[in-house]
């Protein structure tokens, strides 16, 4: 249950002042994530990652077993675990436990971080060119 994330020709940058493009839009698209998602993602890019592999499971309405988060993470499980308890005490994640197997558990996005998300997502469509915010 890994990540999946598309695979697209990176755009084409023609001059020098379209590189300066693109890390404005890098900077812009940051600063939107520190605004919509303020402390959620304060923890670093493995958190981030956690947040934006959860937000596509619940969008996807897959659960997501806490080992499936830490392949997520992208860093050894014993860090993911870190960061699954720091966003569990920011209250962006929370721990089910799986009905079925009382030795597993999932996680999921709470409510505040679905919106939070919802907010962050629409704000970075509206920053593309090509379309506006859904």
């Amino acid at each position: 249950e890994r990540l999946r994330v598309p695979v697209s020709a990176p755009p084409t940058v023609e001059r020098q002042g379209d590189l300066a493009d693109v890390a404005h839009a890098l900077y812009r698209e940051r600063r939107l994530r520190d605004r919509h998602l303020g402390s959620l993602t304060e923890f670093g890019e493995p958190s981030w990652d956690i947040l934006l592999d959860l937000y596509i499971a619940r969008a996807e309405r897959r659960r997501v077993s806490v080992s499936s988060c830490c392949i997520a993470a992208c860093t050894p499980p014993t860090t993911a675990l870190r960061w699954i308890a720091k966003l569990t005490d920011a209250g962006a994640v929370r721990r089910e436990p799986d009905p079925s197997d009382h030795r597993r558990s999932h996680i999921g996005l709470t409510d505040v971080a679905k919106s939070a998300m919802d907010a962050y997502m629409r704000a970075i469509a509206a920053t593309w060119p090509h379309s506006g915010a859904p």
